[in-house]
């Protein structure tokens, strides 16, 4: 049977449901993904998972303490996606605008995590 409407019934036509995503990844794509289990404001806040690039910039966050990271000092494809959601979980993170010479002047952002803001309950492959 065609799924592409007639002349005639043009307005009844309707498409079909794209099947509903997935609640949790499948197995294969978790397999060696990076994750970190924080708990927000401190030992007694509440606990998050972050896990894959994200968590990879919290960990780079973590470790650059008060001086932050940059894109251009720690590439990473999409900084602030991973920032927004590190925020969007209730992590403070300090977006600095600075500028920069070269070829092509202009400003990039360095994040800042606040001291105190997580602590680090477990780090590994699969936190």
């Amino acid at each position: 049977m065609s799924t592409t409407p007639t002349t005639s019934d043009l307005f009844a036509w309707t498409p079909r449901v794209k099947a509903a995503a997935r609640s949790t990844p499948s197995p294969k794509r978790q397999r060696g993904t990076v994750a970190i289990r924080v708990r927000i404001g401190g030992p007694d806040g509440p606990e998050h998972i972050f896990r894959g690039r994200t968590a990879w910039a919290l960990d780079h966050l973590l470790r650059a303490g008060a001086a932050g990271c940059t894109p251009i000092d720690t590439p990473g494809p999409r900084w602030s996606d991973y920032v927004h959601k590190i925020r969007k979980a209730g992590v403070p993170v300090q977006t600095i605008d600075e500028a920069h010479g070269g070829a092509f002047p202009g400003t990039h952002a360095r994040y800042v995590l606040e001291p105190g803001a997580v602590h680090v309950v477990e780090q590994g492959a699969q936190a």
